[in-house]
């Protein structure tokens, strides 16, 4: 069977219920003219390659969906494990961190909590201790672990 191939005149189709005077354009940038819209509905003169051809659209069109809800997955995944990966390494580094400090006062040293000590108060720092608090070294000598900070 042999198809005429250029679009008809717009006076054929005055009575067509499903005629449109203007050019669509899809979603995929695709444009559609009424000719093709009058392919679609007619039913008698559709040939295996033009379904085909509408077929293999929906399907590219299917597939980009799919890989693009995909991708928007896999980054919310991703977002989330670095998100939980950081809260626990802030956690480790809360739990390191000395709950008692030693303050060496006028009638000895006193352990008190670490978040009591006051400006200008005197710590005692042993050998392998961590640091309570931040402060400046008076008297002494020693390496210290600074790991945490860097």
């Amino acid at each position: 069977e042999i198809y005429n191939t250029s679009p008809p005149k717009a006076s054929e189709y005055k009575n067509e219920i499903n005629f449109i005077d203007e050019v669509i354009t899809d979603n995929q940038g695709y444009q559609i003219s009424p000719y093709d819209i009058k392919l679609l509905n007619d039913q008698e003169k559709q040939s295996e390659k033009e379904l085909l051809k509408a077929i293999t659209i929906s399907g590219f069109a299917t597939a980009q969906i799919m890989a693009f809800a995909f991708a928007v997955w896999i980054g919310r995944y991703l977002d989330l494990k670095a998100k939980n990966k950081a809260k626990e390494g802030i956690r480790k580094i809360m739990f390191q961190q000395p709950r008692i400090a030693n303050v060496i006062k006028s009638d000895g040293i006193i352990s008190i909590a670490a978040k009591s000590v006051k400006p200008n108060d005197i710590i005692l720092v042993k050998a392998g201790e961590k640091f309570p608090v931040d402060g400046i070294v008076i008297d002494g000598e020693s390496e210290v672990d600074n790991s945490i900070i860097s």
